[in-house]
């Protein structure tokens, strides 16, 4: 089962969290040292489990926005409009100043080995390194100063807005919360992917208090970063990931808001399973899940299904 990816279906109520819990339950019992992380919607798995779960709320751990690669930046920072494309280029500028900034500042605290290594580095938008945000808007700010024509001027204002805005947000204090930016990476990892266990395998992320508009991205994060790891540990780190309620956020929607999370999970559905990674994907409506990210399922617990197009669905992967 845990070998390869397996889905969870059934309308509301129908009992799949109860059967997936009781899944997890079975296995862990005879594999004290795995991983599973569970993206928990709706905060009601992390009493499941016991003592053997790690609860892991986004108000007590930070993920710092500089975890965050180029493209999701765009999702969470920028909407839709028809300035869009100026201020994801704005954007671009703007934290690759940011990261610059902030790598001159470590190399002038850092000893003189530190300095030469870091000076061989080249840094790009889409580099795991932190960066302030108020250094970001101070450069909106100062490019803001230069110009003087009101077409070119609004990108810039409705960019700085909308980053002022969300820093202000109480509900985003898990990206914008610590005014301390430094490289916490390995902290993040360990916590979230239970590393080492502690004898505490699952880690339940109670995702209930996150806004909607930026959910997708923190899945996002989260599952990237979660297959990286597994890259990078050679698959000598199994682990399985579980996504409740995934229609929500890997969509089989072309909106590109949703392309991020769509990559993230869909890249562990088609190559996880080599480096160790496995997914459990829990949802009521199969029909709306991303096609590619359903077709790497290779097992279907499907319980009472009313919907007439969600039991096609079912059927048709099934018998595939």
């Amino acid at each position: 089962l845990f070998s390869k990816h397996f889905i969870v279906t059934g309308s509301t109520g129908s009992g799949k969290s109860c059967a997936l819990t009781c899944i997890i339950q079975r296995a862990i019992e005879e594999h004290k040292s795995a991983h599973v992380v569970i993206l928990d919607l709706h905060n009601e798995y992390k009493d499941a489990f016991g003592d053997m779960v790690e609860p892991i709320s986004l108000s007590d751990m930070t993920l710092p926005l500089w975890m965050l690669n180029f493209q999701e930046l765009c999702v969470a920072l920028t909407v839709d409009g028809p300035e869009r494309d100026e201020e994801v280029d704005i954007l671009n500028d703007a934290v690759l100043f940011a990261k610059r900034r902030y790598a001159e500042a470590a190399v002038g605290r850092a000893g003189a080995l530190v300095r030469k290594a870091t000076e061989t580095h080249v840094l790009g938008v889409d580099s795991p390194t932190p960066f302030r945000v108020s250094d970001v808007i101070a450069f909106i700010e100062d490019e803001l100063g230069k110009l003087d024509r009101i077409r070119k001027v609004i990108p810039y204002r409705r960019l700085k807005a909308r980053l002022e805005a969300l820093v202000g947000d109480a509900r985003y204090n898990f990206l914008f919360g610590n005014m301390n930016v430094q490289d916490t990476m390995v902290d993040v990892l360990a916590r979230v992917f239970r590393i080492p266990n502690d004898g505490r395998p699952i880690g339940v992320i109670d995702l209930s208090t996150v806004p909607h508009e930026i959910l997708n991205v923190v899945v996002s994060v989260i599952s990237r970063l979660a297959f990286d790891l597994c890259v990078w540990g050679e698959g000598k780190l199994p682990m399985l990931l579980v996504c409740e309620e995934a229609h929500r956020y890997a969509p089989a929607s072309s909106n590109g808001a949703y392309l991020p999370t769509r990559k993230a999970i869909g890249q562990i559905a088609k190559e996880g399973r080599k480096y160790g990674i496995s997914l459990a994907l829990v949802t009521q409506r199969p029909s709306e899940l991303d096609s590619t990210i359903l077709s790497q399922c290779s097992t279907a617990i499907a319980l009472r299904l009313s919907n007439d197009k969600d039991q096609q669905v079912i059927r048709q992967s099934t018998y595939e």
